[in-house]
């Protein structure tokens, strides 16, 4: 018999770990495990090997975004992926309130800002 004691995603390989009571599986494996990579400048991945302080950067996961929060640096959010139109559930939306409100609903700090391919924040935590 065999008994799983802990599950853990890393949704950014080399970064902290996020530990988890129940996981969806896709055809590559859990959702979101290691799917995102921090890479040099030229485009070669990056480990703690050669950044040892990618240990110290926090994931989390909300709906609609990844979040990645390290000491003395702003945190980050990465859109998530849609889900297939298929996968998705249809809920009625109030869109007064989604304006008034959209990341405070989200459990969200509406000053976090949004990376990009470009992001020097992202950049200068690899320096």
């Amino acid at each position: 018999m065999i008994t799983l004691a802990s599950l853990f995603v890393y949704p950014v390989k080399s970064c902290r770990g996020i530990a988890l009571l129940q996981a969806r599986l896709t055809p590559r494996g859990l959702q979101y495990d290691r799917e995102w990579m921090v890479v040099s400048r030229d485009g070669r991945f990056l480990s703690q090997r050669e950044a040892p302080r990618l240990a110290l950067v926090r994931t989390a996961l909300y709906d609609d975004h990844l979040e990645l929060s390290a000491p003395d640096l702003p945190t980050l959010a990465v859109p998530l992926p849609r889900p297939p139109r298929a996968a998705r559930r249809r809920r009625k939306i109030d869109h007064a309130a989604t304006a008034r409100s959209t990341s405070t609903q989200r459990g969200m700090d509406a000053s976090v800002p949004q990376a990009s391919a470009t992001d020097t924040n992202a950049k200068r935590f690899n320096q």
